[in-house]
């Protein structure tokens, strides 16, 4: 158990995570205009370490998220090895040490800067570049201490070494592109043959010597840095391709379960749907003691109309009837559900009983004031609606089915009392 956490650490440490959140950040709002094509299309690119523009954008996001914490720790790490150097001047150059360490401490002090800026800003667009930077003043200052050595003895090329570390740091250790690792190994290499050239003027075997193996490793270093950047944007573009796979059947599934969830024809909640949700909600209600009412809306004379306008009239009128009855399903938890035929319920969880009541009214009010027009001796279409209100405290024991008959009674006698009404009774 111990050794499972402490590498579950050090993958979060160094930003090994999974996929599912890595491609969506602020700047990528438009990654759902991207398809399965134009990433395979991108494979083209793969050698040229560059992809079109879009895609090219949410690789930088992704690089960075991936990266980051491997970049703040292979930073700490290289300051902290420059750093201990100074025992080095201590033990090796103990007249000029004091120039050295500031030199040190100008160097780390910068570095430091970058690593904080790693944390402190919000756009770590520029992460890469301040790193380069890091990594061109560290040279620059190693071929600084260099030439300070040389003022006082002959034992400037014992430092040279150092630069060998420098370009290693930048083509792997780093972990930053290509592009941004190039620039400050090959600025640093052309200084200091110019510096040797014009100013220490070392040995000729010894200078050609020390730019042999800066070339060569420059050159070793700039395979190596190219070889995992291309890995690396492969491995982007395949685990995009898994992304984007793993999306559409999310979105597939989610519309199979609509489709099994919803009313075809009005695109409201359906009856099987209905029963879930209420006997969840009333679960809930039991456990915090909040009122749950229960509406049936029938339209009134449903068969006539049917029977003197067709079938296409009669759907159009319960699609109508279902848009009145949406505009009051206002609250995430309240539902509107066909139930039948020509009825709907509407589920109105935390509401009032004076509440439910002027909902129930509103929609009644609506439904006439659309004035779909029915046979005499009706003349337009109506509903009437039967309220069920469940009190908080007396919630324990009552079923869906206890509801669902109350309101039913309720809407029993509105149809008794004349239709085109709303009627309450309490459980």
């Amino acid at each position: 158990m111990f050794f499972k956490k402490s590498k579950e650490c050090i993958n979060e440490f160094l930003g090994y995570r999974g996929t599912e959140d890595l491609f969506f950040t602020e700047n990528n709002e438009s990654i759902k205009d991207i398809s399965r094509e134009d990433i395979e299309r991108e494979f083209r690119n793969l050698s040229f370490l560059y992809f079109s523009r879009k895609i090219e954008q949410i690789f930088k996001d992704y690089f960075l998220k991936v990266k980051i914490n491997q970049i703040r720790f292979a930073l700490a790490f290289g300051l902290f090895l420059y750093s201990i150097f100074a025992v080095l001047d201590y033990l090796l150059f103990p007249q000029v040490m004091y120039d050295l360490w500031v030199v040190r401490a100008f160097v780390v002090s910068i570095g430091l800067s970058a690593l904080a800026y790693s944390y402190v800003s919000k756009n770590k667009t520029f992460l890469e570049f301040f790193v380069s930077v890091v990594i061109f003043i560290g040279g620059m200052g190693i071929l600084l201490m260099i030439i300070l050595i040389d003022f006082y003895e002959e034992k400037a090329h014992i430092y040279y070494a150092g630069l060998l570390l420098v370009v290693f740091f930048a083509y792997t250790f780093s972990s930053i592109r290509l592009l941004y690792a190039v620039v400050p190994s090959i600025s640093v290499v052309i200084a200091y043959l110019i510096a040797d050239i014009t100013y220490i003027k070392t040995e000729k075997f010894i200078l050609i010597n020390n730019s042999f193996f800066l070339v060569s490793a420059n050159v070793m270093g700039i395979f190596a840095g190219y070889m995992l950047e291309y890995f690396f944007r492969k491995n982007f573009l395949q685990s995009f391709l898994i992304f984007l796979d793993k999306k559409k059947t999310e979105y597939l599934n989610r519309k199979l379960y609509e489709m099994t969830i919803t009313d075809e024809l009005t695109k409201v909640a359906n009856r099987r749907f209905f029963q879930e949700a209420v006997e969840k909600e009333l679960k809930r209600a039991y456990r915090e003691r909040y009122p749950v009412s229960l509406l049936i809306v029938d339209v009134d004379h449903f068969k006539e109309y049917n029977d003197s306008f067709g079938h296409t009239a009669g759907d159009r009128c319960l699609c109508s009837v279902a848009e009145i009855l949406k505009k009051y399903r206002k609250r995430s938890y309240d539902l509107v559900a066909r139930y039948g035929g020509d009825e709907f319920i509407v589920v109105l969880p935390k509401a009032s009983e004076d509440y439910a009541m002027n909902v129930a009214q509103m929609i009644r009010s609506d439904v006439e004031d659309l004035c779909i027009k029915h046979i005499e001796p009706f003349n337009r279409v109506t509903v009437s609606i039967g309220v069920a209100v469940l009190n908080g405290k007396r919630i324990k024991g009552v079923t869906v089915k206890n509801l669902i008959n109350t309101a039913d009674k309720a809407l029993y006698i509105a149809k008794k009392e004349g239709r085109n009404r709303v009627v309450k009774l309490d459980i």
